[in-house]
């Protein structure tokens, strides 16, 4: 199963991140900085702006 978190280099959204890969979770996180280990897919995007957002979702469906 793959999960999306927002906010994923936050400390709530990066811990989330870390237990479900743990769990064998895909995730693809999304924020507007990127500080991914390499078990994760990472969008850099800000959702207030249109074309960030639809990057995400873009990105998010590969």
């Amino acid at each position: 199963m793959t999960v999306i978190i927002t906010g994923a280099a936050g400390m709530i959204g990066s811990r989330l991140a870390a237990d479900l890969l743990n769990e064998k979770y895909n995730v693809v996180g999304v924020d507007r900085r990127n500080s991914n280990d390499g078990r994760a897919s990472v969008i850099i995007a800000d959702l207030n702006d249109t074309r960030s957002f639809n990057n995400f979702v873009v990105g998010a469906i590969r």
